[in-house]
């Protein structure tokens, strides 16, 4: 089996600034909603296994940049 470089290329990705959704911290609080106390406490295990789609390269700069703002 013989494997081929299709395309490479390279590019500068900087740091995008834009706002992010509101992320509660551990010492953040949240109680129980009337559902949470009806629902029963137990736990089914399953598996789940499917093939992920790859993401696409605009999918993935975009993630860099924002990782690069908590980088920073």
């Amino acid at each position: 089996m013989k494997i081929e470089k299709l395309s490479s290329s390279s590019k500068l990705v900087t740091a995008s600034y834009e706002a992010k959704p509101f992320t509660p911290s551990i010492s953040t609080t949240i109680p129980l909603s009337p559902f949470d106390r009806a629902a029963g406490n137990f736990h089914i295990s399953s598996i789940y296994a499917y093939k992920a789609p790859t993401p696409s390269n605009s999918a993935i700069e975009h993630g860099l940049r924002l990782a690069l703002v908590d980088s920073c």
